[in-house]
């Protein structure tokens, strides 16, 4: 199974030490890597390079939320597995992000093992 391809993953964080924690994190998992540091930034990646197989999307990010992200990347890709990742663990917060498309929700801080397990049950039902 060498020759598989590595599934692709959207990290979109506005905090450049997140987004790198998640980098290499998800590359010692085996996975490719693609960063974005807001919105505007995830969404012009979407619509110019291969889509990834996956987003891990903050919630809370300056200019662009993660929420109108959500939105636009559903208005592109109406099946790619998006994470929402959010400080705020509201439950009125994680309903709206399920109701607007993301296919699960993580609360900052979370265990590597938490984001591994979800990332391992999106892919097989995609299998």
């Amino acid at each position: 199974m060498e020759s598989e391809q590595k599934k692709m993953i959207l990290v979109v964080d506005d905090d450049p030490s997140i987004r790198h924690y998640l980098a290499d994190l998800l590359s010692s998992e085996g996975y490719a890597v693609c960063l974005a540091s807001g919105g505007e930034e995830a969404l012009a990646q979407i619509k110019q390079k291969v889509s990834p197989d996956a987003v891990i999307l903050d919630i809370m990010m300056p200019r662009v939320d993660g929420f109108e992200t959500l939105r636009k990347i559903r208005e592109i890709d109406k099946t790619v597995p998006i994470i929402v990742l959010s400080a705020i663990g509201q439950t009125g917060t994680i309903v709206q992000a399920v109701k607007m498309g993301a296919s699960d929700y993580l609360k900052k801080p979370f265990d590597d093992w938490e984001l591994s397990f979800l990332l391992g049950r999106l892919f097989e039902r995609t299998i």
